[in-house]
């Protein structure tokens, strides 16, 4: 994390279309959550799109490093040198990967090394995630080259290379706000908090801290598959952590916290600045 870097996050997320930005990112996610199988889990919490990640980043390194290969055992050893997931964690999304047609074994390779390579539709899921980020910085920089740089597929294969080396070495713009992890690592909890914040409109126009928010526990249950009880719990952490304050807990009339407010803005500016920051300077 450089100085430079968190100084083009604050001047992204001064700029007068910052929420604009906000939502091509946040807006994606809400819509990628309530897709089908496995994609869901691509945005579900950070140790499921850390996995995910690898997976790519491995493949994209062994184009051009044929010793660096995509396996199950690299995976763990990554997450577990990171401390992200146990390998049993690990092996067993992986497996579910597998099975969602997510991960192949490439064909004639060695049985006991069982090399993987991600499914046409898994890139397409992670090319959905990393674009609505590329199209949000291209709306706050004074030329939008992100998302046409990123079509190219040399480009594209240098920039997971460029974030697969930053991730490695234990740098992922999502980890930086730990006061973010009461929704970040709970299954869901990122896509809930985006799916609040939309309903207080929060990527149509800038909010003040104290804005109001009803929601049905039971429609947020039954919308978006998780039960009653994990949300409660989900919702006691974000108030545990002065996220939200619940006024009625009956109705769940949510008011969110200007520390709230001011945390998430700063973690989409973060990420905005980041991925234009490996678009412009280092592919």
């Amino acid at each position: 994390m450089t100085p430079e870097l968190l100084v083009r996050a604050a001047e992204f997320e001064r700029h007068p279309q910052f929420y604009r930005a906000m939502a091509s990112f946040s807006l994606m996610a809400i819509r990628l959550y309530q897709g089908p199988g496995v994609a869901r889990f691509l945005v579900n919490e950070t140790a499921r799109t850390i996995i995910a990640n690898l997976c790519i980043i491995f493949d994209a390194i062994s184009q051009d490093d044929p010793s660096v290969t995509l396996t199950v055992g690299r995976v763990q050893d990554a997450c577990e040198k990171l401390g992200i997931a146990s390998r049993g964690r690990v092996y067993t999304f992986l497996k579910m990967m597998e099975l969602g047609k997510y991960l192949q074994t490439q064909p004639g390779t060695d049985r006991r090394i069982r090399r993987l390579v991600p499914s046409s539709q898994f890139v397409q899921h992670l090319d959905t995630i990393v674009e609505a980020i590329l199209e949000g910085a291209d709306i706050l920089l004074p030329e939008p080259i992100c998302v046409r740089r990123y079509s190219d597929p040399t480009t594209r294969r240098r920039f997971i290379q460029a974030s697969g080396e930053d991730m490695l070495a234990g740098f992922a713009p999502w980890n930086h706000y730990e006061e973010m992890r009461p929704f970040t690592a709970r299954d869901g909890g990122f896509h809930i908090l985006s799916v609040i914040l939309d309903q207080a409109g929060a990527f149509e126009r800038d909010i003040p801290g104290g804005t109001h928010v009803t929601v049905s526990l039971a429609d947020l249950a039954r919308k978006h598959n998780l039960s009653r009880s994990h949300l409660r719990q989900l919702l006691a952490d974000a108030v545990d952590h002065d996220l939200i304050v619940l006024e009625n807990a009956a109705t769940y009339k949510i008011v969110l916290t200007p520390r709230l407010i001011s945390i998430y803005r700063a973690h989409i500016a973060l990420l905005l600045a980041y991925y234009a920051e490996i678009i412009e300077t280092r592919i």
